[in-house]
């Protein structure tokens, strides 16, 4: 059974994602992948770049500022150019609520930052993946545009990826 979540990776220009992700792919001449998940670390069995089945439409999470409608939706974009606003509109629509870029909003379930970090969920087992606590939950959504996409906004480039476990 394999467990779909979605992955905001932030990458400075000329910075290769594959780096970033690297540390987080689970090799299969690895350890098992009960221990690396234990270990909180190198849990990603797979990553997709594109469209895949219903729900994970990646290539229309993000909206960029481009003239050309057939450009409108992408997985990719410069953050600067990506309508911020406008996704979070998008959401308020789908939540039936308001939903304010600097109250609380979310794109991805996790997120990667140039540095190399990891933030968000973390899968915790085959069956469930989550936060460790509610409260974690909370605090990732309510802090992701301000402290994890607005940092970046003058150079940054995110690329959202469908990862599987």
């Amino acid at each position: 059974m394999k467990l779909m979540f979605r992955l905001a990776i932030i990458s400075k220009e000329g910075q290769d994602i594959s780096d970033l992700l690297k540390p987080y792919l689970k090799l299969l001449s690895d350890e098992s992948l009960e221990k690396s998940i234990k270990r909180q670390k190198r849990f990603i069995s797979g990553v997709i770049f594109g469209n895949i089945a219903e729900g994970y439409a990646n290539n229309e999470i993000l909206i960029v500022k481009k003239e050309n409608k057939k450009y409108l939706y992408e997985s990719c974009g410069k953050i600067k150019d990506v309508c911020w606003n406008q996704m979070a509109t998008r959401e308020s629509k789908k939540e039936n609520k308001k939903i304010k870029l600097e109250d609380g909003f979310c794109i991805s379930h996790s997120l990667i930052t140039p540095d190399g970090k990891w933030h968000g969920m973390i899968p915790l087992d085959l069956i469930t993946y989550g936060f460790r606590n509610e409260e974690e939950g909370k605090k990732y959504i309510k802090d992701y545009y301000t402290q994890y996409i607005k940092p970046y906004e003058d150079n940054g480039i995110i690329t959202i990826v469908t990862c599987n476990i």
